[in-house]
């Protein structure tokens, strides 16, 4: 059975939560772009758990985070265009796809700009190593970015579930 196509429409609260993809992706390139000159040929590009670097490269390597963040935001923006090809924990009909649809979309709504502003950290606590300013990541980094995407993923499933 194929599943319906119905065309999910942005909400205020959707084109707020893309202001703020977008903005942290503009800041990021202009944090980067800003401090470039400032920093050392080699800085801190790999942080272990605990936050401590315990890899190093050239300072173009930041660029890459920027690049990881807008290649996400936009396979995320397209993603959202075709909810009926995504995976669901219970059965799509008529008469719960609208439902159904709208959460997952909202969900991935939700997802992009914590994984952006995830990303904006690491590039932020990156620049500041780099110069010396800061000596290691928060220890909190890892913990807090599980709890929030997982978190995130584990309420609109079990929101999912309750709108059947």
């Amino acid at each position: 059975m194929s599943r319906p196509r119905i065309n999910i429409r942005m909400t205020p609260v959707d084109w707020a939560l893309e202001i703020i993809c977008i903005a942290g992706i503009g800041l990021t390139v202009f944090w980067i772009a800003s401090s470039y000159p400032k920093l050392p040929d080699t800085i801190p590009i790999h942080f272990g758990s605990s936050g401590v670097a315990n890899g190093f490269g050239s300072k173009s390597m930041l660029w890459i985070l920027p690049i990881v963040m807008g290649v996400t935001y936009i396979i995320q923006t397209i993603a959202v265009r075709f909810p009926h090809l995504f995976n669901y924990p219970i059965a799509i009909t008529e008469e719960n796809a609208a439902r159904q649809y709208k959460n997952q979309v909202l969900m991935i709504r939700v997802l992009k700009p914590i994984l952006v502003l995830i990303f904006l950290y690491i590039s932020y606590a990156t620049i500041q190593n780099g110069l010396g300013v800061m000596h290691s990541l928060s220890p909190w980094l890892l913990p807090v970015t599980l709890v929030f995407v997982f978190g995130t993923i584990a309420f609109f499933i079990f929101r999912g579930f309750r709108l059947r």
